[in-house]
């Protein structure tokens, strides 16, 4: 009897994070995508490092090698070696994409090998005229392990970063159509809202024009600033014109709200991101691209996290503690960020792993029209490109590489995500 009461009190001193995290640990599918997740993200952090070549290197004369085969024993021989070698290969006949192995010569793996035909310190690497393609190569003659390595910076950082951005949206915008709904909301803080918002969008669509994420997000905020002190401004003209009488046009938010989002829904989002990426100068480098795409991504999908996270505010601004805060005497900031807040976090998180897989594909979709990151810059979707032949594809298969690294991030956060949703979620667990 007592071991119970001890259990129960035990129980009940437990949080709710610490509940989730335990059932979260128990769930094997979700520890399976968390691994996969953190192996690919410890591979970007170190791509240059682990990746045998730099980035643009190129060996024109190996065009669509094949994976080469690291050794211990010697072919004929069976002479074991202590260090893992590869032999040179030689296209045989010539012209023809057919690499025979040359037996005469060995060339040990070296670690931490700086390759002497020029570039930073790599985990491993063999002495030239040998290449060490793992993954193949391509038909530049560019290894594709390597390039994979670095394209994944790509590909697993525009997931996070328009995560931000758009949830930073949405986030801000469904609150607040959620928290005003049926409530009039004066027109001059609706305009302030609209300019400060639009400033952003300006600022962050101007920084990346220059290829600078830190000079768009200051000008994001100069131009928020000074629009909402225009805004001010006019009106404390017009209530000091009118004889000192405060302005009382109101104006429904969540209603324009809602209607806003839904016009924008209602554009098929394929054909709209085509559309805004046409807007994109083609003279402009991989750098800017990279950010203009995170935001048209951004500009498209706030709409639908806006209208979830609308829901969660109204159900969460009806419950006792939020009427006994205002009771008291709240304040809407206060209110806002000690209880609708904290009660909206845990399914945010959940929306945000199943959200960054769709920018990973959307990347990856542009880039695979040509659209998106470019050559020479890696992008696991316009490594791509390639499959597009498929004479190429069936000859040569490792040029479908990149996909499945795409899918095994796209796995890793849906399995990941799930595994969240149960843990978090009061009404799924058992």
């Amino acid at each position: 009897m007592a071991l119970i009461q001890a259990e129960s009190r035990i129980e009940s001193q437990t949080t709710e994070w610490q509940i989730a995290k335990r059932l979260l640990l128990k769930n094997r599918l979700a520890m399976i995508g968390f691994w996969i997740l953190v192996i690919l993200y410890f591979v970007m952090i170190f791509a240059s490092f682990l990746a045998p070549y730099e980035q643009v290197f190129a060996d024109r004369e190996k065009n669509y090698h094949p994976p080469v085969g690291i050794h211990f024993f010697e072919k004929g021989t069976k002479h074991f070696h202590w260090m893992p070698f590869v032999y040179n290969t030689i296209e045989f006949p010539k012209y023809s994409r057919h690499y025979v192995p040359d037996l005469k010569s060995i060339y040990p793996v070296h670690f931490f090998f700086r390759n002497p035909e020029g570039g930073s310190l790599h985990l491993f690497g063999v002495e030239p005229p040998a290449r060490i393609f793992l993954f193949g190569s391509d038909d530049s003659g560019r290894d594709v392990f390597t390039r994979i390595l670095y394209g994944s910076r790509v590909a697993l950082t525009i997931g996070i970063i328009g995560v931000f951005f758009s949830y930073g949206l949405g986030v801000t915008i469904g609150g607040l159509s959620g928290f005003y709904a049926g409530k009039p909301l004066p027109l001059g803080v609706w305009w302030e809202i609209t300019w400060m918002l639009f400033g952003l969008l300006l600022g962050g669509w101007s920084g990346g024009l220059h290829g600078h994420a830190w000079q768009g997000i200051r000008e994001g905020v100069l131009w928020a600033l000074a629009g909402a002190i225009l805004v001010r401004l006019g009106i404390w003209m017009v209530s000091f014109v009118s004889g000192g009488e405060k302005e009382r046009a109101c104006i429904d938010l969540d209603n324009w709200i809602q209607r806003s989002g839904e016009m924008l829904m209602m554009f098929p989002s394929l054909y709209l991101l085509l559309g805004l990426r046409a807007l994109i100068p083609e003279n402009l480098s991989s750098t800017s691209v990279y950010f203009l795409i995170i935001i048209i991504l951004s500009f498209i999908r706030w709409p639908a996290i806006a209208r979830i996270v609308r829901g969660l505010v109204l159900s969460i601004r009806e419950r006792e503690f939020v009427a006994a805060a205002e009771a008291v005497g709240g304040s809407n900031l206060r209110i806002v960020m000690r209880h609708i807040i904290p009660n909206t976090l845990s399914q945010i998180i959940v929306l945000v792993t199943l959200s960054i897989p769709s920018f990973i594909l959307g990347e990856a979709f542009l880039s695979y029209l040509d659209l998106g990151i470019r050559e020479p810059q890696a992008s696991w979707g316009n490594m791509l490109t390639q499959a597009q032949d498929v004479v190429a594809l069936m000859h040569y298969p490792w040029i479908l590489l990149p996909g499945l690294f795409i899918f095994l991030t796209v796995l890793g956060f849906n399995l990941l995500g799930d595994g969240l949703r149960d843990a978090l979620d009061p009404k799924m667990r058992s």
